[in-house]
């Protein structure tokens, strides 16, 4: 079946339908507020940049070399940054007054 042709002065009705592939603003909105929360408890400069670099879709080798660490090194430490963020945001998420029970 052809396409019929839009009159110039026509606009196309499927101009309105948003792209199902763009970010959705509000999770874009929570993801930055959880980042900027955690990213100051991130005290380590070599565990900082092999965060970036793993978020930026490096593996955990190549992220490691760019932190001047070994995969292992760098393994361990993300592990114990794991341990200590789950204590935190543990907390953040406690139901406070009038919050969900």
């Amino acid at each position: 079946m052809a396409a019929i042709p839009l009159a110039p002065d026509e606009a196309d009705p499927l101009d309105g339908i948003p792209d199902q592939r763009a970010a959705d603003p509000y999770h874009a909105a929570a993801l930055q507020d959880e980042i900027d929360r955690i990213l100051p408890l991130l005290t380590d400069a070599q565990v900082r940049i092999g965060i970036g670099w793993r978020a930026a879709g490096c593996t955990q080798g190549e992220a490691a070399a760019m932190a001047n660490l070994t995969e292992k090194a760098l393994e361990r430490r993300l592990s114990r940054v794991r341990v200590k963020l789950r204590a935190v945001t543990a907390r953040w998420q406690e139901p406070g007054e009038g919050g969900p029970r």
